[in-house]
C-alpha cells in the first residue's frame, strides 16, 4: 500500500525526466532483490542455529 502510494507520486506528481525514473525503479528492483536475499540468509542462520543448539543439547544431556 505505501509502495503503490510512493510510486505514483514519483511518477505522476514529479517532473523527472524518464531517465530517472527508470533509475529509481531499477534501483527499487535492486533493493528489494537484496532484502529477499537477506531474509533468505538470516532464515538458513536461524535453522543452522537450532541444528547446533539441539546438538549440544543431546551432547551434554547425554553426560547427567
Amino acid at each position: 500500500m505505501f509502495c503503490e502510494k510512493l510510486v505514483l507520486l514519483i511518477f505522476t506528481k514529479t517532473r523527472f525526466p524518464m531517465n530517472k525514473k527508470l533509475s529509481f525503479f531499477l534501483a527499487l528492483i535492486i533493493m528489494t532483490g537484496f532484502l529477499s536475499g537477506c531474509a533468505n540468509t538470516w532464515s538458513g542462520a536461524g535453522k543452522d542455529l537450532q541444528g547446533i543448539g539441539g546438538w549440544l543439547e543431546n551432547t551434554f544431556s547425554n553426560e547427567d
